[in-house]
């Protein structure tokens, strides 16, 4: 006897369309966004009862959890819009909020603690976008450990502080510290996260641990996608299957649009 599979049979409706100039296909009157390059294409859609899918020649381009609205949802990926499209997505607390978790713990605390120190939440996000600006130029890797110095040295981080910290070079020089801050137990509570660390035989676990390791390996796609099962409860609802695949999908689609990106800056160097 052959083995089981490993998820239960699903029932499942088939249908085919064609992807509209806004790059989304239409389902139960709910819109679903694809790659931008399969415009005008005729797609296959798999819809289940907690996840659609978009197939084209048999390679699946796209999956998104169903939406559970009548009508008039738009479910759409910034990796799925053009290039300049990406450029006027949302930009609100909660997407900073998610980047800086995707680079670091000590980057996600520094913008929690800069919002703070603004009167106004929009001053606020003037500053850290300037900081994401900063990653740009200097790598995720730098911001996170330009960040993480300035916390070791003041509770309000200033983004002058950690801009002069990247030019001079600072985060390249290893942070000290003293033994009880390497050997003890913590519990860190901050405004909209707690995060628990535990010390055994060394090791230090954390939730944010697979997020880091994911950005750490260039992953970054996939790590803001799982922040975002993580943060949305109805995500629960997908198996295990069905929520890797929307990790694999999204991954794919970012390293599709910086492949793309590098062939047109290579092109526009060519002709100048």
């Amino acid at each position: 006897m052959i083995p089981l599979p490993y998820s239960p049979y699903e029932l499942a409706s088939w249908s085919k369309t064609v992807v509209q100039p806004d790059y989304h296909v239409k389902i139960d009157n709910n819109y679903y966004s694809v790659p931008y390059d399969y415009i005008k294409c005729t797609v296959d859609v798999r819809v289940a009862r907690n996840i659609v899918e978009v197939f084209y020649k048999n390679i699946r381009i796209a999956s998104h959890k169903r939406s559970n609205k009548t009508g008039g949802d738009f479910c759409t990926f910034p990796d799925h819009m053009p290039r300049d499209h990406r450029k006027y997505a949302s930009f609100d607390k909660e997407f900073i909020l998610e980047w800086g978790a995707t680079t670091g713990p000590s980057t996600k605390l520094t913008i929690e603690r800069i919002l703070e120190s603004y009167p106004t939440e929009k001053q606020g996000l003037k500053s850290t976008y300037a900081l994401m600006k900063l990653a740009d130029k200097y790598s995720v890797e730098r911001i996170e450990k330009a960040c993480e110095r300035v916390l070791s040295y003041t509770p309000r981080p200033e983004f002058k502080s950690i801009q002069t910290i990247l030019k001079t070079g600072h985060d390249k020089l290893p942070l000290e510290k003293t033994s009880n801050q390497r050997n003890t137990p913590k519990m860190i509570t901050h405004t909209g996260s707690l995060v628990a660390l535990l010390t055994t035989e060394g090791k230090i676990m954390t939730t944010d641990n697979t997020l880091t390791k994911l950005n750490e390996m260039r992953m970054s796609a996939m790590a803001e996608t799982l922040r975002e099962q993580m943060r949305n409860p109805e995500y629960q609802e997908l198996s295990f299957v069905d929520r890797f695949g929307l990790l694999v999908d999204i991954e794919w689609s970012r390293r599709q649009n910086n492949k793309l990106d590098r062939l047109i800056k290579q092109a526009e160097l060519r002709d100048t």
